[in-house]
């Protein structure tokens, strides 16, 4: 896993490279771009894809890089709407009718 990332990530640091030397003439903003590159990896990230992957090491995919973007349920758009559970309860907002739950979000239901 670790020597197919590095090459991924090789491959995309020599094409932001290209594209980079493509676009400008200036070739000062060069190693702005490189550290700008490298200072979005996280440094706990950036080791662990230079050595063997091991059984102690927290895999890279296994944890949410960003813990601030929480996923939510989209609306399933129906036009007859069901309460699924005791908790579902129905709301009227511009115009529409729509479906809420607090215990399930997967039941979150609009008019269509």
């Amino acid at each position: 896993m670790a020597p197919l990332l590095l090459k991924h990530l090789v491959n995309s640091f020599t094409r932001q490279l290209s594209y980079l030397s493509r676009y400008t003439a200036n070739h000062a903003s060069c190693p702005t771009m490189m550290y700008r590159c490298m200072a979005m990896v996280q440094p706990r990230i950036l080791p662990s894809a230079f050595r063997m992957y091991r059984s102690t090491d927290v895999p890279l995919l296994g944890q949410c890089q960003h813990p601030c973007l929480q996923q939510s349920a989209g609306m399933k758009t129906k036009t007859a709407l069901k309460r699924r559970c005791q908790d579902c309860f129905f709301v009227c907002r511009r115009g529409r009718l729509f479906v809420f739950c607090k215990t399930n979000p997967r039941h979150k239901q609009r008019q269509g």
